[in-house]
C-alpha cells in the first residue's frame, strides 16, 4: 500500500508540474506574442520618427540657405546704392537686427521683412535713412506690412508701391489713392510745396503720417500667438541648418561639384534621356490609369468600402513593408560589402598574374639577347 500511496503521490505531483509547466508556456507564449508586437510597434515608431527627423533636417538646410541668399542680396544692395561708405556693414547689420525685432512684433517671418527692405533700399531717396533707427526707411519697411494687412497682397508688392510713393511723393499719391489711402486737398498741396522747395524729408512725412492714421498697427494688431509660434519654429529650422551648413560646407561643396561633373557625362545623358522616354510612356498611359481608378471608385461604391477603412489598410501595409525594408538593407549592405571585398580580390590577383607575365617575359627576352 505504501508503494501505492507513493505512485500516486508522485503522478499527482507530476500532473500538477506539467499543468504548472502548460500554464507557464502559455504565459511565455503571450509575453512572446506582446514582445513582437511591441517590436513591431517600436519599429514603425523609430521608422516615423526618422523620416519626421530627415524631413526636419532638409528644411533645416533649405530654410538655412535660402535665408543665407536673402541676406546676401540685402547686403549687395545696401553696397550697390553706395550712400554709406565705410559705415555700409553697420548699417546691413542695423537692418538685419531690425527685422527680427519687427518678426515678433507682426509674426512674419524676418526672411520676408529682409526681402522687403531690400525692394525699399532700390529707392535712393528713401534709401539715405536706412542708417537711421525708426526713421522713414525703417517706418516704411512696417507699413508696407499694414498696408498688405489692410488691403491684400504681401510686403515686397506692398514694399514697391510705397518705395515709388516716397521717391516721387506727387505721384506717389496718386498711386496709393488708386489701392484705398486717401489723402485730401491740404495735404496734397504741402506735399506739392516741399517737393518744390526741396524739402523732401517733410513731403515723405506727410505720407508717412497718413498712413498711419488709416493703416498703422493692423500687421502687429492680426497677429496671433500661433504665427508667433509659426515664426519662432522657423527661425529654430533656419539655425539648425545653418549649423549643419556650417559644419559640413566643404562636404556639400564637393559633393555639389561631382553631382555637376556627373552631368557632364554620357551616363548622365543616357539617363535623362531613359527618364524623358520613360515619362513619355507614362503621359501615354496616363488617360486609361485614370479610367481604371475611376473604375476601382465605382467598385468601392458599389461594395460600400469605405475610403477611410482602405487607406488604413494602406498605412498598415505601408507600416509592414517599410519594416520589411528596415529589416533587409543592413543584409543587402553586408552582401554589397563582400561583393566589394571579392571584386577587390580580383582585381589584387589579376594585377598579381600581370605582374607575374611581365616578369617571364623580361626574362624569355633576356634569354634571346645572350
Amino acid at each position: 500500500m505504501a508503494g501505492q500511496t507513493v505512485i500516486v503521490s508522485v503522478l499527482a505531483d507530476t500532473r500538477r508540474f506539467n499543468s504548472a509547466m502548460g500554464g507557464t508556456d502559455r504565459t511565455l507564449r503571450r509575453f512572446s506574442d506582446n514582445l513582437r508586437r511591441v517590436n513591431t510597434v517600436g519599429l514603425a515608431v523609430f521608422t516615423s520618427l526618422a523620416i519626421v527627423v530627415g524631413r526636419f533636417t532638409i528644411d533645416a538646410i533649405n530654410a538655412a540657405d535660402a535665408a543665407g541668399a536673402i541676406d546676401a542680396r540685402l547686403a549687395n544692395t545696401t553696397k550697390q546704392m553706395r550712400l554709406f561708405g565705410k559705415a555700409t556693414d553697420d548699417v546691413v547689420l542695423r537692418l538685419q537686427e531690425f527685422a527680427f525685432a519687427t518678426e515678433k512684433a507682426i509674426a512674419v517671418d524676418d526672411d520676408l521683412i529682409k526681402q522687403t527692405q531690400t525692394v525699399l533700399l532700390t529707392f535712393k531717396n528713401l534709401a539715405k535713412t536706412a542708417d537711421q533707427m525708426g526713421g522713414a526707411f525703417d517706418e516704411a519697411t512696417v507699413l508696407a506690412f499694414d498696408l498688405a494687412a489692410t488691403f491684400g497682397g504681401d510686403g515686397v508688392t506692398n514694399a514697391k508701391l510705397l518705395g515709388k510713393a516716397l521717391n516721387d511723393p506727387i505721384r506717389g499719391v496718386s498711386s496709393l489713392s488708386r489701392v484705398g489711402v486717401q489723402f485730401n486737398d491740404t495735404q496734397r498741396a504741402q506735399i506739392a510745396a516741399f517737393v518744390e522747395t526741396n524739402q523732401l524729408a517733410k513731403a515723405q512725412a506727410v505720407i508717412l503720417g497718413e498712413l498711419q492714421r488709416q493703416v498703422g498697427g493692423n500687421a502687429e494688431a492680426g497677429a496671433t500667438a500661433a504665427q508667433k509660434l509659426k515664426t519662432s519654429f522657423g527661425n529654430l529650422q533656419e539655425v539648425f541648418g545653418e549649423n549643419i551648413l556650417g559644419q559640413f560646407a566643404d562636404e556639400i561643396q564637393i559633393l555639389a561639384d561631382e553631382l555637376y561633373k556627373f552631368t557632364q557625362t554620357q551616363e548622365f545623358d543616357e539617363f535623362a534621356t531613359s527618364l524623358g522616354t520613360a515619362i513619355k510612356e507614362l503621359a501615354k498611359e496616363l488617360p486609361q490609369l485614370l479610367k481604371d481608378f475611376g473604375k476601382f471608385l465605382k467598385f468601392l461604391n458599389d461594395n460600400d468600402v469605405s475610403l477611410i477603412d482602405l487607406t488604413k489598410t494602406f498605412v498598415a501595409f505601408n507600416v509592414v513593408v517599410t519594416t520589411l525594408i528596415a529589416s533587409v538593407t543592413p543584409l543587402f549592405a553586408l552582401f554589397q560589402f563582400f561583393d566589394s571585398r571579392k571584386t577587390l580580390r580580383k582585381q589584387a590577383s589579376d594585377q598579381e598574374l600581370l605582374t607575374r607575365k611581365t616578369a617571364a617575359y623580361k626574362e624569355i627576352v633576356e634569354d634571346l639577347k645572350g
